[in-house]
């Protein structure tokens, strides 16, 4: 392992390679400039200033994929999903065959590493350790920024979200300007793909997802569905910093403050819970919905504390 220290205006980053340094590095105070030996991949541990470093690197197999002729980056993150990912990443690439593909995965423990070192034609990055599920998004929406995609598509790996509605996604802003097109698998329920939902689960988003609504004056019917398209130059005016799974709340609020243009589109209602025996606990239910509560009721703090922008409803 090697590590870098950075001047005190960044914390420590350290860089894991299975083959030595390479020699050009260089250290400024801002970010560290490297390029990576042929068939590598990075881990990084907390990085700061990562846009930076996103734009500078060249991550698994960017030899291969020039500055990308599309405009558009699907972006999975994924934690344990050594069952799914293969399935997924060939799903995908028969879906929109023509769409970069940006894979991070979150410290898994299981055999997705290995599975996506041995992938070609991705972009690929992996934390050392677990840092959260919105961290992960928050890394796949900087790397969006630095190279310039015009929107990003994010998408789970569990095969909850499902290849072929991506075009559902990239039709919706053809012809019109969106900063989201967020998917709901409320808007339109459809038997053929629609599961029953634990009821728990459903209570909290119908609840959390009116909580929203009053605040911000939206019409969402789900607020927690993470198949999602980004403008990526939307993007650049949040200031995430929820790192936990209920980030994309904080991204609401945080969304009509900059008074974003949203859309929703349907999609497949489809429910594979690997936990479904403990999401019945009261008490598991109960910290789950008061863990949402704090990050909208923080973000609205946040925004009221800056004096300017737009007033809660």
């Amino acid at each position: 392992m090697d590590s870098i220290r950075k001047s005190t205006l960044c914390s420590k980053i350290f860089i894991f390679y299975n083959s030595p340094l390479p020699q050009d590095v260089q250290i400024n105070y801002h970010y560290i400039c490297f390029s990576l030996p042929e068939n590598t991949y990075l881990t990084i541990r907390r990085p700061l200033y990562v846009n930076h470093i996103f734009s500078l690197m060249e991550t698994k197999e960017s030899k291969n994929i020039k500055q990308p002729k599309n405009n558009i980056l699907i972006f999975i993150p994924v934690y344990n999903e050594a069952e799914y990912v293969e399935e997924i990443l060939e799903e995908v690439r028969n879906s929109a065959p023509n769409i970069d593909i940006l894979v991070i995965d979150d410290g898994s423990t299981d055999n997705t590493p290995q599975i996506l070192e041995k992938e070609t034609g991705l972009h690929y990055l992996r934390h050392s350790e677990n840092e959260g599920y919105g961290k992960t998004l928050i890394d796949g929406f900087e790397f969006a920024i630095a190279r310039n995609y015009q929107y990003i598509i994010t998408m789970d790996c569990d095969k909850q979200h499902q290849p072929d509605e991506i075009i559902k996604f990239t039709e919706a802003v053809k012809d019109e300007d969106w900063d989201i097109v967020s998917g709901s698998r409320y808007l339109e329920v459809s038997n053929e793909k629609s599961c029953k939902v634990p009821e728990d689960r459903k209570k909290i988003n119908n609840r959390i997802t009116g909580y929203i609504n009053s605040l911000t004056g939206y019409n969402l019917t789900d607020s927690f569905c993470g198949f999602k398209l980004y403008k990526v130059t939307s993007l650049k005016k949040l200031k995430l910093t929820e790192h936990g799974y209920g980030m994309p709340l904080e991204l609401w609020i945080q969304a009509w403050r900059h008074n974003f243009k949203i859309k929703e589109v349907p999609v497949a209602l489809i429910y594979l819970d690997r936990d479904r025996d403990q999401t019945s606990s009261y008490r598991k239910v109960f910290r789950r919905y008061r863990y949402y509560l704090n990050i909208i009721n923080k973000a609205i703090k946040d925004h009221e504390n800056t004096g300017t922008g737009r007033t809660p409803r």
